[in-house]
């Protein structure tokens, strides 16, 4: 429905709205913050505006190896990164894994 849709595409655009957040809402594939991912699992509910739209409980917070050690978990060994990211202006590129990826 035509209503839907539009909730959705709102939703999705306030990406930071606490009720959107906690409502299980929905966001944009390329409105992430650079340490965030999206399940490997996760399917897209809609493509807005040739977006792709994914549950907002499909994006996760992917961390370092070092930063997982620290919450006491340890990345498997032959887990590629899901993602790079370079620190501004050190010139270093940190690997980051999602929970998908560790072991307890």
């Amino acid at each position: 429905p035509v209503g839907t849709r539009r909730r959705m595409l709102w939703i999705a655009q306030s990406k930071r709205d606490d009720k959107a957040q906690n409502a299980g809402g929905y966001v944009f594939g390329h409105l992430l913050e650079s340490d965030e991912v999206i399940r490997p699992d996760a399917w897209s509910t809609e493509i807005i505006y040739g977006k792709p739209v994914f549950h907002r409980a499909d994006v996760t917070k992917a961390r370092s190896r070092g930063q997982w050690k620290r919450l006491g978990k340890l990345v498997r060994d032959e887990e590629a990164p899901v993602k790079y990211l370079n620190s501004s202006g050190q010139g270093f590129v940190f690997a980051l894994f999602g929970d998908w990826q560790v072991a307890p």
